[in-house]
């Protein structure tokens, strides 16, 4: 009966893995970036240690620096917001043109959608879901300068 249901609404047991879009992560794919992320993390966790131990230390000069760097940098910031905001939604609209425009292309199309590619697109997207995986958690947990 299960079986029955399943072709049924067509469902397939067995699962595929997401394709990445090969082309896609090959312009995303940055050795040095990749490498940047992973010695900024390694710094942040320096940093974390020494804010670990001076957090018993005078709060009086936390307090000052907060004030200070609020008063410095929220006009930047909002700007900076800003500025994202409006490339989001450029870099959107031109991914779809691009994505329409790659699937036109049979050869090329073929190159992107074979094993390697996509196996290789999935790893270069996995590197950047574990380097946003730290980042949202440093985010979260309030540490400024890892959202990328």
């Amino acid at each position: 009966m299960a079986d029955d249901l399943m072709k049924k609404y067509n469902i397939n047991r067995q699962t595929k893995p997401k394709k990445s879009s090969f082309l896609s992560q090959i312009e995303n794919y940055n050795f040095d970036k990749v490498e940047s992320n992973i010695n900024k993390f390694k710094n942040e966790l320096n940093k974390q240690n020494i804010i670990c131990a001076k957090l018993g230390d005078n709060t009086q000069n936390i307090i000052n620096n907060c004030s200070e760097f609020v008063q410095n940098n929220e006009q930047i910031i909002k700007n900076q917001l800003q500025e994202l905001k409006d490339l989001d939604e450029s870099l959107k609209d031109l991914i779809i043109q691009n994505n329409e425009k790659e699937q036109l292309n049979q050869e090329l199309n073929d190159l992107v959608n074979s094993d390697k590619s996509i196996e290789l697109a999935n790893e270069m997207k996995e590197i950047r879901n574990v380097t946003e995986s730290i980042m949202s958690f440093l985010e979260e947990q309030n540490i400024q300068g890892f959202h990328n």
